[in-house]
């Protein structure tokens, strides 16, 4: 089996390809910016809208694992442009060099009320299952542990480091945190077991919880009790939009709408067909550094 890994580069990327590196998997990457700093790793530079390039990154390979994605923009078109136009790019360069398995991740937010971020991943959804090539779908939900930049670790740095947490709105919307090392078994898994295809796997923690409860639940083993900060969403989103025209990119337009947004799918299918098997939030962050 050789694989294209495009997102090499980043946490999950890095993390994933040190894991199937070490089982004897022969593998190409897709760099955009970051170069990658994993030794004897056959490497093709070069973005998502490079149609050439993408030929010949895809060229010998049969199972793609797609990872590369804007994750927070302030411009909408980043979004469509690299994760649903660059997804229709990369899979046509598939299906002309007959490339067997097409794994994307996409993520539990990819929806339609979520903002530009989960639109772009839920049209790239649509695209690869209607696609002739045999594809997986992998929706992680927020994902933390050492390393990881994203929404969770940012909200663990902000607990720590201030006595007062902003909660957007009534704080009763619902996440389901997961730990990365539990991600990355369960990624791994699918990848390794060619004949799973035309599935959708959600990888969320073993539950969900308010995002009120949640930063009670960090407080309580972080050992501090910092204020709540209940602000409503209208002026949270005005004061996002006006920090974005200043140029202080704290949070990106469309963060808010992704938040507050419904969540899709829960374990089921990860557990029926994986050994997938979530630890809980605190024994999560009992490994977190």
């Amino acid at each position: 089996m050789k694989i294209l890994l495009t997102g090499a580069s980043g946490i999950l990327g890095t993390r994933l390809l040190r894991v199937l590196q070490a089982s004897g998997i022969t593998f190409r990457a897709l760099i955009h910016k970051t170069p990658l700093a994993i030794e004897g790793v056959e490497t093709v530079k070069g973005d998502l809208n490079d149609r050439e390039v993408l030929h010949l990154a895809t060229q010998g390979i049969d199972t793609v694992v797609h990872l590369a994605a804007v994750t927070h923009s302030n411009c909408e078109s980043d979004y469509l442009n690299i994760n649903w136009e660059g997804c229709r790019n990369l899979h046509g360069a598939c299906v002309r060099n007959g490339v067997q398995r097409f794994i994307f991740m996409s993520s539990r937010a990819a929806g339609l009320f979520g903002g530009p971020y989960s639109i772009s991943k839920q049209k790239a959804e649509e695209f690869v299952m209607q696609g002739d090539i045999p594809w997986v779908i992998l929706r992680p939900s927020e994902v933390y542990g050492p390393g990881s930049p994203d929404a969770i670790n940012q909200l663990i740095r902000w607990i720590k480091n201030f006595k007062f947490v902003p909660i957007v709105g009534d704080g009763q919307y619902k996440l389901s945190p997961v730990f990365i090392d539990d991600v990355i078994p369960a990624f791994v898994e699918v990848i390794l077991k060619p004949n799973i295809t035309r599935e959708v796997f959600t990888f969320c923690g073993p539950e969900e919880i308010t995002f009120r409860k949640l930063v009670e639940r960090l407080s309580k083993v972080l050992k501090v009790r910092p204020i709540k900060l209940f602000i409503p969403a209208s002026l949270m989103k005005m004061a996002v939009n006006i920090s974005v025209t200043l140029g202080i990119n704290l949070l990106t337009k469309d963060q808010v709408a992704r938040l507050m947004s419904e969540k899709k799918g829960d374990n089921k299918n990860s557990q029926r067909l994986l050994n997938y098997n979530p630890r809980t939030l605190e024994e999560g962050l009992q490994s977190f550094d």
